[in-house]
């Protein structure tokens, strides 16, 4: 069970954007390793989870919701932010554990078509496969094949942040051992319509869905 969200969470919380805003002003890709620090900020002490709790109840922040899995935190020039909730579907009941695979991101291989940071936040974290390719994907659609190669597995632990690049790299993620948060930050940044998100099939190597840069919105 959490502690009492601390008086101070608010200030805390609202000062750390202001940094991370100012460090993806000044370019993300140049600033890299210091927003991945200041990523690492949010998990402390559960600052966001404590922030999220005490402003989960505004009707504002219950419109932000994205899916059954994703909250979004904040919207600036710079960047998009978003809490993520994980669970350890090996302990959901059945019937509650087939809407959980069909409605949250776990044990679907795919990239992104946009870079973005994120950092575990609370739990133990879910573990991701990640997956690498030297094709073209440009050109890539439903149906077609991607050869890809297993690279290495990581889990987003409370307090690991990690810079996750678009395009080439694919990566899946299998449920936590426990009740689980991550946080992504977007950078607001410009895309193009070869800028693609490949979700794959079960095989691993067909794609099933495409997803192109215009469709959503953050």
């Amino acid at each position: 069970m959490l502690a009492k969200p601390p008086r101070s969470a608010q200030a805390d919380f609202s000062s750390s954007v202001a940094e991370l805003n100012e460090a993806l002003e000044g370019g993300y890709k140049e600033n890299q390793d210091l927003i991945i620090d200041l990523m690492k900020g949010f998990a402390h002490g559960s600052m966001v989870v404590h922030w999220f709790i005490q402003n989960l109840c505004q009707s504002d922040y219950i419109r932000r919701m994205r899916g059954a899995q994703s909250f979004y935190l904040v919207d600036s020039k710079a960047f998009s932010m978003r809490l993520s909730l994980w669970f350890p579907d090996n302990k959901l009941p059945e019937k509650v554990a087939v809407r959980y695979d069909k409605y949250f991101s776990v044990g679907v291989l795919h990239n992104h078509n946009f870079d973005f940071f994120t950092v575990g936040v609370y739990g133990p974290g879910y573990t991701s496969d990640f997956y690498v390719n030297n094709e073209d994907l440009s050109k890539k659609e439903v149906g077609d094949v991607i050869d890809l190669e297993k690279a290495w597995s990581m889990k987003l632990a409370q307090g690991h942040s990690m810079y996750v690049p678009r395009g080439d790299q694919f990566h899946v993620q299998h449920a936590p051992d426990s009740m689980s948060m991550s946080l992504n930050v977007i950078p607001n940044q410009p895309r193009k319509p070869t800028d693609k998100q490949f979700i794959m099939k079960n095989d691993m190597k067909t794609i099933e869905h495409v997803v192109y840069p215009d469709s959503y919105k953050f």
